[in-house]
């Protein structure tokens, strides 16, 4: 049997949604930073699909999460409420520390079909909002050229040596970002669980890691205690693959128990660190990148 508490030193996490959120969550980016550390956890990032969360991560360094002894880091999601493709808000995540950069989540095409369906599992909002407004990359509305302000954010990826996510986009739009990324020099690309909300293929798959991604997968979806629980655990595959807990969502197992039920797929453990500050082939294709338990 694999010790899970082991597998968890010096993990990192690259995918927390905490408070706050318009959608019901656990806790805030600071519990979470102490809940890694007390794992053994070496950093997190923090996520929300209506924010800049670098700024809450900046605000947080003067309110002690930096005492939990573990890195954190934030980025930005492309939804509407930060006004979608939006160079100025990309810049402005970049500049205060951000490291991820998603392209449209909540906002994309194939999110909003998806949300459609009364059996989808996925947070309902705590908080009334606007309904959002489908965002995607082409820059005629049809499938060919992208628009010009993914160009310009690209590109603002690749000179911070970011880490550029695919977002709930759909695959052939995924693709054609990814290659333009290629492009501009971006070294990180992550696939957001393929296998939900995006429905990508398996050749579609393939193509992206060919790109250079690597793919993420979320466990909660394969945690039978999970609400969002879709997946046996055999479909999952090891090589150009990171584990993820993915949310501090009320529909989410305690800390120890995903990944105690899981622990037999956990198979390695990278520096992904690496993934988020040096570019080299070796690192950019992380194995496994062991980072559930303070997820929850």
């Amino acid at each position: 049997m694999i010790d899970v508490e082991k597998l968890l030193d010096g993990a990192v996490d690259l995918h927390v949604h905490p408070y706050p959120s318009p959608f019901p969550r656990r806790m805030d980016a600071s519990e979470a930073a102490q809940r890694a550390a007390d794992a053994g956890m070496r950093a997190i990032v923090v996520k929300s699909h209506h924010h800049d969360t670098a700024m809450d991560v900046a605000a947080l360094r003067e309110h002690g999460i930096d005492r939990s002894g573990i890195q954190v880091f934030g980025g930005i999601a492309l939804n509407t409420q930060v006004g979608g493709f939006n160079p100025h808000a990309v810049n402005l995540c970049l500049a205060m520390g951000g490291r991820v950069v998603w392209m449209p989540t909540i906002a994309s095409p194939a999110h909003i079909a998806h949300h459609a369906d009364p059996n989808l599992r996925f947070p309902a909002l705590a908080v009334p909002l606007i309904p959002e407004q489908p965002l995607d990359v082409w820059a005629n509305g049809e499938p060919g050229e992208l628009r010009r302000e993914v160009h310009e954010i690209l590109k603002m990826i690749a000179e911070a040596d970011a880490v550029l996510a695919s977002g709930h986009l759909p695959p052939a739009s995924i693709i054609a970002v990814f290659e333009a990324a290629r492009d501009a020099g971006v070294r990180r690309m992550i696939v957001n669980h393929p296998n939900f909300v995006i429905e990508a293929s398996k050749d579609e798959v393939r193509t992206m890691v060919e790109l250079g991604a690597v793919i993420e997968h979320s466990l909660c979806m394969y945690d039978e205690e999970s609400s969002f629980c879709n997946w046996r655990i055999s479909s999952m595959r090891t090589g150009s693959l990171a584990l993820i807990n993915s949310c501090c969502s009320f529909c989410i197992p305690s800390p120890p128990a995903t990944p105690r039920s899981l622990s037999l797929a956990l198979e390695s453990k990278n520096d992904v660190l690496s993934f988020l500050f040096t570019a080299s082939r070796n690192t950019l294709r992380v194995r496994c990148a062991l980072s559930a338990r303070m997820t929850v």
